[in-house]
């Protein structure tokens, strides 16, 4: 400090105050702060308020909670309204700790910014928000509107937030305006819900109004949500063009719901010229802000042919981001590019949790790809147990596919204890839209399994879903016509339902009809098409079908006679386990050596 310095700070605390200003608005702190403090020692409150705005931001001083804390209580006790401010701001925002109002406080170095230190004192912050606003602060007048709309409960307000928001616009202060706007936004959104057809065009009007107000004072959430108005011609009238200016001002201002808005108009073309480059830079930095929609994004731009080659494992990345955010669909990309190893090693567990976070958030894609890993058995029990209560509640909603899922848990003892009484009913019910819900309670009626065995009524309930494109009902019908069960014997009608199924490739089809083509059960013999039907069976993987083109094929039956065809066909069945296929095998091996 210079002598003429030390003489003022010696002579007047007013002038050493002024000299103090001074030299901090030259930037000499260190030389500054001496002469602040003499002011601020002598009882002066703009100088108590400057020596703790000091030890607040570290300015020409070490930083010191307690000091910072007690010159802003000197201050602010003395009636100086920006200490008042800045105590309300500090204890709304938690870096005052809570219960500290009189001045006592543990020695800190400086103030902490972690969050998990950040415990607002909304009473404190309240009382001196009210001084300073009754004192004419608009910042004042905007803080105590916000604790009185969105603080605690006991301290809500929203006629008194409304009013103090409205000073605080009045006074030109940028965050009045946005919160002056959300309050009408309120009362419009509520006389909507009570009167739909309401006339709030005025109301609009004056919300845009004060929003603009607000975006023009540099706030970027004001910005993103005049730029909104404007996309939606809410109280002003649309214009495309115009809001993407204001999202590129809110985006340039660090928002990401604006730097979203911003790539997707990029991307689509819309009131600004199309550029996927620069869409993917202003998403990338939205997504790397935790905006999860534009992480989505991202990873959607990698996994799909563009602006990049696709890159999976990049976009398994994004897709990694929003769904950790909660992002449905990107969970459930994610949890796809799992079960297919797209991108990401194949991992079905891995698979099933984010197809399950995916499922959790509403995603009714997401729960069928897991159910069918579910019903296959290739997860864990948790998510067998989700699986099955999603089924459940959508059941008893009225959804017959649901229904029929969930009758599947029931019967098969997936994600719960069986039930196949219960299982029986919610089939039932799946049956009225179901074709294959008709197709397996015939089975049971069959079996007899969870109600009381009934051919008749199964043999009826097989004819109706074959006729609805069931391949695996038409089979079953066939083979209750064929053997006569519910019914009479119809080798006729069994040859009819068998040869469609086997044309749409159904095996089992295939087989049955080589068979009643081979001969017997009063069907004209055609063993032509029987050697192929067996052949396309045989291709398959049809074990038994195997055994029989083996057998034709060695005999020259329906063609000519290949021993060596035979042989590998035979090889084949014993393979799979067929026995008949040993024996002749080993049998055709002994005659080829004798």
């Amino acid at each position: 400090m210079s002598l003429l310095d030390q003489l003022i700070g010696r002579l007047s605390p007013a002038f050493a105050l002024r000299r103090g200003i001074h030299l901090l608005d030259q930037g000499k702190p260190r030389e500054a702060f001496p002469l602040l403090s003499r002011a601020a020692h002598a009882g002066i409150p703009e100088g108590a308020y400057r020596v703790g705005c000091c030890y607040m931001t570290q300015t020409g001083i070490p930083g010191s909670r307690p000091a910072t804390l007690q010159w802003l209580m000197r201050a602010a006790n003395s009636g100086h309204v920006e200490a008042q401010t800045l105590l309300a701001k500090l204890y709304v925002s938690g870096h005052l700790p809570a219960n500290s109002a009189s001045g006592a406080l543990p020695e800190a170095a400086v103030f902490d910014f972690a969050p998990a230190t950040l415990v607002p004192d909304f009473v404190a912050a309240a009382r001196w928000a009210r001084l300073a606003a009754e004192a004419g602060s608009a910042e004042a007048q905007s803080t105590l509107g916000a604790i009185l709309s969105a603080g605690p409960e006991e301290l809500r307000d929203l006629v008194e937030a409304k009013r103090w928001y409205e000073k605080s616009a009045a006074g030109g202060f940028g965050p009045g305006h946005f919160g002056y706007a959300s309050m009408l936004a309120r009362e419009a959104d509520a006389k909507v819900k009570a009167s739909p057809d309401s006339n709030l065009s005025e109301a609009r009007a004056e919300i845009a109004l004060h929003m603009r107000r607000a975006a023009e004072s540099g706030m970027g959430m004001a910005t993103y949500e005049y730029g909104m108005l404007l996309e939606h011609g809410r109280g002003v009238a649309a214009d495309q063009a115009a809001a993407m200016r204001f999202f590129r001002l809110a985006a340039d201002r660090g928002h990401p719901a604006a730097q979203f808005r911003l790539g997707f108009a990029l991307m689509q073309g819309t009131g600004v010229a199309r550029d996927l480059l620069e869409a993917e830079t202003w998403l990338r930095r939205a997504a790397l802000a935790g905006h999860a929609d534009s992480a989505a994004l991202v990873g959607d731009m990698y996994a799909t042919p563009g602006l990049y080659p696709p890159n999976f494992a990049e976009a398994a990345g994004w897709y990694r981001r929003a769904a950790s955010a909660g992002h449905a669909a990107a969970a459930r990309a994610l949890g796809k590019m799992h079960q297919d190893g797209v991108g990401v090693p194949p991992d079905r567990e891995e698979a099933a949790h984010w197809l399950r976070v995916a499922g959790e958030a509403g995603d009714k894609d997401a729960r069928e790809q897991l159910a069918r890993q579910v019903l296959r058995g290739e997860t864990s029990g948790e998510h067998a147990e989700a699986t099955r209560a999603w089924f459940r509640a959508a059941a008893e909603s009225g959804d017959q596919v649901a229904a029929y899922n969930y009758a599947v848990c029931l019967a098969d003892g997936v994600g719960g204890p069986r039930d196949d009484a219960a299982a029986t009913g919610w089939m039932k019910q799946a049956m009225a839209t179901v074709v294959a819900a008709r197709h397996i309670y015939a089975r049971w009626l069959l079996e007899g399994r969870g109600v009381e065995r009934d051919p008749v009524q199964a043999r009826e309930l097989l004819a109706r879903a074959a006729e609805a494109g069931s391949l695996e009902a038409a089979t079953l019908l066939g083979d209750l016509m064929l053997n006569g069960i519910g019914g009479p014997k119809d080798p006729h009608g069994a040859l009819a339902c068998y040869e469609p199924a086997a044309r749409q490739n159904h095996v089992g089809a295939m087989f049955a009809t080589a068979a009643l083509l081979g001969g017997g059960n009063g069907i004209e013999p055609d063993r032509t098409a029987a050697l192929a039907w067996y052949r396309r069976a045989a291709e398959a993987g049809h074990a038994r079908a195997q055994l029989m083109l083996a057998r034709y094929l060695a005999g020259g039956v329906g063609g000519e006679p290949d021993i060596a065809a035979a042989r590998d066909w035979l090889r084949r069945a014993a393979d799979q386990g067929v026995e008949e296929a040993v024996t002749e095998l080993a049998g055709m091996d002994t005659n080829a050596v004798s």
